[in-house]
């Protein structure tokens, strides 16, 4: 408890939070011990039963949150600082590349969202166009809407909070859907009872246009946004503009789609030249 309220002290999301406690939980149900008399070898346990069956990111994610967990007990004085996660245990991950839409995905995707109602197709182009994260969409209020102007205030990971821009038909579509907006109310997406819209909603919403469009995988918001900041990139935009429409706190973290363009140009160079 000590940790899930450090954790909500750093600003950590409810949904880190509930992640974090729901999958602890577990982890010192199975070693049936105090927290106190925690031992390297409870974690590699853990790691020879628990894990052999999960995806080598879906492990890393695991240890990741044991480590944590460990680094506050020990700053707690509540573990020797001989209890650690060994790095052999945590297996290597391939380099992933970001999933986006190329312009024949893009051009149908954008076809199918026209046959939606007002509020799912504000949503596409919204998430489309701003790159923002769905939980950041979810969170919007009228209030961070600037219309003229076309960008938003969104509250990113951490609580922190950036402006975004977004198009032109994007606005339009708003500004629409505000104009038959209940008013009892500050969010801007909702649902069919008027609250705001829940993040699960969002994903069912974009996996049924990426259906409607005939995509042979699922459509997902952050498959939006790694195709916004993969098409401005490929249109000539800074790398550090990106990074702050993305709210990125690492450059690092946005070089990953300049990458993907340059593989893009390896293969069109194949393709021409052989």
């Amino acid at each position: 408890n000590e940790y899930l309220l450090d954790l909500k002290l750093t600003n950590k999301s409810k949904q880190t939070i509930m992640e974090y406690s729901w999958f602890l939980q577990r982890f010192l149900i199975f070693i049936n011990k105090p927290v106190t008399d925690l031992v390297s070898d409870d974690i590699f346990d853990w790691t020879n039963e628990k894990c052999g069956c999960l995806k080598p990111a879906t492990k890393n994610r695991h240890l990741a949150v044991i480590s944590a967990f460990i680094q506050f007990c020990q700053q707690e004085e509540y573990l020797s600082e001989d209890v650690q996660v060994k790095s052999r245990w945590r297996p290597k991950l391939p380099k992933t590349q970001p999933k986006y839409l190329d312009k024949e995905e893009l051009a149908k995707v954008k076809l199918a969202a026209e046959n939606f109602k007002l509020r799912d197709r504000a949503l596409f182009e919204f998430l489309l166009t701003s790159g923002s994260r769905v939980g950041e969409a979810v969170g919007l209020d009228i209030e961070d809407l600037d219309l003229e102007n076309r960008t938003a205030r969104v509250t990113g990971k951490g609580n922190k909070t950036r402006d975004v821009h977004f198009s032109e038909s994007c606005a339009l579509l708003l500004e629409k859907l505000l104009d038959n907006h209940p008013g009892n109310t500050s969010a801007v997406f909702l649902n069919r009872w008027g609250n705001r819209i829940h993040v699960r909603s969002v994903q069912n919403i974009m996996a049924k246009i990426g259906e409607k469009a005939g995509l042979n995988r699922k459509l997902t918001p952050h498959c939006l946004r790694h195709t916004f900041s993969t098409y401005i990139l490929s249109k000539g935009a800074d790398i550090e503009f990106i990074s702050e429409e993305l709210g990125h706190a690492n450059l690092a973290t946005t070089s990953i789609y300049a990458r993907v363009l340059d593989e893009q140009v390896v293969a069109t160079y194949r393709k021409c030249m052989g």
